[in-house]
């Protein structure tokens, strides 16, 4: 220990009646400082830290003669069947993944196909029991109790008529090289195979969009008309109800109005996602809105809508407006955290997004669509709760959580003493972040100098985009699959000091050459970029 210049103290004065070290005390106290400060360490730095230090148009580089940091490893076709049944397909056709079982999907008509993505030539799963075109498919927990035990999870196929579930059953012994979930404690390497179960209901002419789960086996989905809902099932039938059916829980328009009548037009939901720690639902609509939903303690309660965004892109621009110099705190200036907040309030209405925008390009006013939004997880932040991409790769992250919980104080746990987090209570924005650079030809400009002069480059129009703890995809579109172009953003703690400089961004491309972009702030919030030929 060191002695200290007022010779008293902890670990203090020289040693006296022949010390000969410090106490079994002073190294307990000193090793709890040391895990303390390992915890500190491993929990890393909060995003809303990240964001707020960081500048939001600047972008490093990675160095000449470095090599790409994103490579394209190997290109996989799909299935043989599957592209067989495709080129005799007679109406749609949809396609995706289910990370969490380490599976693709596939739909070609009334068939869905199951494989694994990361085992070449891989033979599908196929499902043909539906007798119209399959539209949309989900996973989720099933309900405890409900189903036999060795049905591990639930697949949610959606028709044109009607919502079936089917049971999705893993072998015990599994081989090398499994996939495995979040947790990594379940491998879902073994064989798969899918049970039909009696669990159904029709649709009523709704088109399902979207499926998400709870671990709780709560199904909830996003229907064209504009409403959310729910598929309730049970063990049985009851005197009440029937062991499946579908739930309204909310409805932006009466189904029984007549469309004469209707003072707008339709909105469709096209997206729903739930986020388990904070007990909250978030949907996003055709038009870009977003709106927030609490789902009671332990997700066990009836959606709540609590707010909403009409216009995400106003909405930042408001934030960023009403920022600026005095804007250091949470909720100063005229945006902080009340940007967004109620219904609707804080981004104006659509059309007040547009109003000071008159004489904007087609691909000003395509950029403000609204590709994506994710849910950032309480392990990142504590104040972020959610991130939206705009069709022009602006990110812009939302709050809906209450002021007074910021700090760490104990309001804002709603009229249920039981929550063991903050009650969603308004969607207000916080952050945004611009476009990225995408050519080699911005070396050292900003996002924003970058867009101007970059007259070679096609703009950047997202057509679907991905994000979770971090990790941020960015898809293209593009009319050539060779043209398509992958951008990647993630966190990056190895750059040195000097570049850490602001949120970066990465992409893998189709054309020659390679660029590379790596910024981190203090927090270590940054990326590399490469291009390799998707289409090789």
């Amino acid at each position: 220990m060191y002695a200290s210049a007022q010779g008293g103290g902890f670990g203090g004065g020289m040693q006296v009646d022949g010390e000969s070290g410090p106490t079994a005390a002073d190294q307990m106290q000193e090793a709890a400082r040391m895990v303390s400060s390992l915890q500190t360490e491993s929990e890393g730095v909060d995003l809303m830290t990240l964001l707020r230090e960081t500048p939001r148009e600047a972008y490093s580089y990675q160095q000449l003669g470095w090599p790409a940091e994103i490579t394209s490893m190997t290109t996989t076709e799909l299935p043989s069947v599957v592209l067989e049944r495709y080129s005799t397909r007679q109406s749609v056709c949809f396609c995706g993944v289910l990370p969490s079982i380490g599976r693709a999907w596939a739909t070609v008509d009334n068939a869905l196909f199951l494989w694994r993505f990361d085992v070449p030539n891989d033979v599908p799963v196929e499902y043909a029991g539906e007798e119209q075109a399959i539209v949309s498919v989900g996973l989720a927990k099933p309900k405890p109790g409900v189903f036999l035990p060795s049905i591990e999870r639930v697949l949610v196929v959606a028709t044109t008529t009607e919502i079936a579930l089917l049971g999705v059953a893993f072998e015990s012994d599994v081989e090398d090289g499994a996939s495995t979930d979040g947790n990594g404690a379940r491998s879902w390497g073994g064989g798969m195979t899918l049970h039909p179960l009696n669990y159904s209901c029709t649709t009523d002419d709704v088109v399902v969009k979207d499926v998400a789960g709870c671990d709780n086996g709560r199904v909830f989905f996003a229907g064209d008309d504009e409403a959310l809902y729910e598929l309730e099932y049970n063990a049985a039938d009851t005197w009440r109800s029937r062991k499946c059916r579908k739930v309204c829980h909310h409805s932006a328009t009466p189904r029984l109005l007549p469309s004469i009548l209707r003072l707008r037009a339709n909105d469709p939901l096209k997206q729903v996602c739930v986020d388990e720690h904070r007990c909250a639902l978030y949907t996003r609509s055709e038009n870009g809105v977003v709106a927030v939903y609490d789902l009671g303690v332990d997700c066990g309660e009836t959606p709540r809508r609590i707010a909403e965004c009409r216009d995400v892109a106003n909405a930042a621009a408001m934030m960023r407006g009403g920022g600026g110099l005095f804007s250091g705190g949470y909720g100063g200036g005229g945006g902080g955290f009340g940007g967004a907040g109620g219904f609707g309030g804080g981004g104006g209405g659509a059309g007040g997004g547009q109003g000071g925008h008159g004489g904007a390009s087609s691909h000003a006013q395509k950029g403000k669509r609204l590709t994506h939004i994710a849910v950032v997880s309480a392990a990142e932040s504590a104040t972020v709760t959610l991130v939206a991409v705009l069709a022009d790769g602006r990110r812009v992250y939302f709050t809906s959580l209450p002021q007074s919980t910021y700090g760490g104080s104990g309001g804002g746990f709603g009229r249920d003493a039981r929550r063991r987090v903050p009650t969603a209570c308004r969607l207000a924005v916080v952050q945004s972040r611009e476009p990225p650079p995408q050519g080699s030809a911005t070396r050292g400009m900003t996002s924003a100098q970058a867009l101007r002069a970059t007259t070679t480059v096609r703009p950047l129009e997202v057509e679907a985009a991905f994000y979770r703890d971090g990790l941020l995809l960015l898809c293209d579109a593009a009319d050539r699959d060779e043209d398509a172009r992958l951008f990647m953003a993630a966190r990056d703690v190895a750059l040195p000091p000097h570049l850490q400089l602001a949120p970066g961004d990465a992409a893998v491309g189709g054309g020659g050459g390679h660029m590379g972009v790596g910024g981190i702030n203090s927090g270590g919030l940054g990326v590399g970029v490469g291009s390799p030929g998707l289409g090789d």
